[in-house]
């Protein structure tokens, strides 16, 4: 691997060589280009220093626009408002507050278009950040094993599927193994696909076939259109008495209740049932959330295997140092 050991993200997990992140950099501007960026317009992002942010400006560069770095400590709302940005991409968690800040202070800017990554989009969100700002929003998918982008859901209201992570972008995806879930082990294959794990070619070559496709943890669904909706990680998956509940569909769900602002759901030990269907719920602000009514929500949408069994408010969700929920620390916090 001489060379290519240049970029490394800040917690040691990302190798890229220049020239990879080059070739990342064209795929990601071709995306750009095509979905509406051009000349003269602002693209704002939220990202930690490492491969995916040197990816990120290079790519902006490169489809002629100007890439905007921000975080929650900066005024990124009053940029948007002001109409400095045209394009953003965030994580849903931030998308949340500046819905709800620009939800107070009327929006007058030339945003069109909001991209998230990083995590699950609730369509709740969705929805609700595109009422307020007036563009689409759209969620996008990527790894460490695919250099950055691997699949995105097209810019606009007619083209973009909410609750899907959108169609392969330079990559192809099929699904493989039994279903489980309500949906199967996903695998990814493209000129963008990593090499291998660095010094530890059982681990590649336990992740890979021999035509060349990547085994994800994912479990999901492909649609005949080529839209891929994630379920989650196969490890996450909650074995409910011997049910297999996908967290995301829970987490989708209690979403949709007008009083939730973020949950998360993971497993918890069950002396019967082995797993129990757990449930942190961050409320809405100005909310006093009632347990009943939340559980009366997901009793009229969900199977009663698919209701979570352990639910409790918290004032936010716990997180990893990247930024990401963390169902394992969820886990802990509703066992403690």
């Amino acid at each position: 691997m001489a060379g290519a050991a240049l970029l490394r993200d800040i917690h040691g997990a990302e190798l890229l060589s220049y020239g990879e992140r080059d070739a990342a950099a064209d795929r990601l501007a071709a995306s750009l280009a095509a979905g509406g960026v051009r000349e003269g317009d602002v693209v704002a992002a939220l990202l930690p220093p490492g491969p995916s942010f040197a990816v990120a400006m290079a790519a902006c560069w490169r489809a002629c626009a100007v890439f905007a770095p921000i975080s929650p400590q900066l005024a990124a709302g009053a940029a948007i408002a002001t109409g400095a940005v045209t394009w953003i991409s965030v994580v849903p968690p931030l998308l949340a507050l500046l819905a709800a800040a620009a939800a107070r202070v009327p929006v007058h800017g030339r945003l069109r278009f909001i991209r998230t990554a990083s995590a699950p989009l609730p369509v709740a969100l969705a929805r609700r950040a595109e009422a307020v700002f007036g563009c689409p929003v759209g969620e996008a998918y990527g790894m460490t094993e695919t250099s950055h982008q691997a699949a995105a859901n097209p810019p606009d209201l007619g083209g973009r599927q909410l609750g899907t992570v959108g169609r392969g972008t330079g990559t192809e995806w099929r699904m493989a193994g039994e279903e489980v879930a309500g949906g199967r082990l996903l695998e990814v294959r493209g000129p963008c696909l990593f090499r291998g794990y660095l010094g530890a070619p059982a681990l590649t070559a336990a992740a890979m076939t021999d035509d060349g496709w990547h085994h994800k943890l994912d479990v999901g669904t492909i649609g005949a259109d080529g839209f891929i909706r994630l379920l989650g990680r196969r490890s996450e998956l909650i074995n409910r008495g011997g049910y297999k509940v996908a967290p995301g569909e829970v987490e989708e769900t209690v979403a949709e209740h007008p009083g939730v602002a973020a949950c998360l759901a993971t497993a918890v030990p069950h002396p019967v049932l082995g797993e129990e269907i757990g449930l942190l719920v961050v409320p809405a602000p100005g909310v006093q959330l009632d347990i009943g009514e939340l559980r009366r929500h997901c009793a009229e949408r969900l199977a009663d295997y698919k209701r979570p069994g352990v639910v409790r408010v918290v004032d936010s969700l716990p997180r990893l140092a990247t930024g990401k929920a963390s169902r394992a620390l969820a886990s802990r916090l509703l066992t403690s």
